[in-house]
């Protein structure tokens, strides 16, 4: 499920967000702009490991890998929250002359 929603919330972000001005027109942004790989990427690993971490626990019958695979799988989830936090920063509109991960004004 979560392999869906880091595919479909940068296209849905991108259909309600508006970044760049051309030729008069307010165009929304990529999905590709909004998307962040790292966050991503430690989220695949994470995950993967949890599942081999688990797989291990019930061969082995070692309660000790369980809990290890929770806590993987939750940093592997975590790093999912900051993917989409990630996405929702780079949907607001920019200033003109602000890049994408520029901070908001306080």
């Amino acid at each position: 499920m979560l392999a869906i929603l880091q595919r479909i919330v940068p296209f849905l972000a991108s259909m309600h967000a508006t970044h760049a001005k051309t030729r008069g027109k307010v165009l929304p942004p990529t999905p590709s702009a909004l998307t962040a790989g790292p966050p991503l990427l430690l989220h695949f690993v994470c995950h993967l490991c949890a599942l081999a971490l688990l797989a291990i626990a019930i061969v082995a019958g070692r309660a000790g890998a369980v809990r290890t695979a929770a806590a993987v799988g939750t940093a592997g989830a975590l790093a999912f929250g900051v993917f989409f936090a990630i996405a929702l920063r780079r949907m607001r509109p920019r200033r003109e002359g602000e890049s994408p991960d520029t901070l908001p004004a306080a």
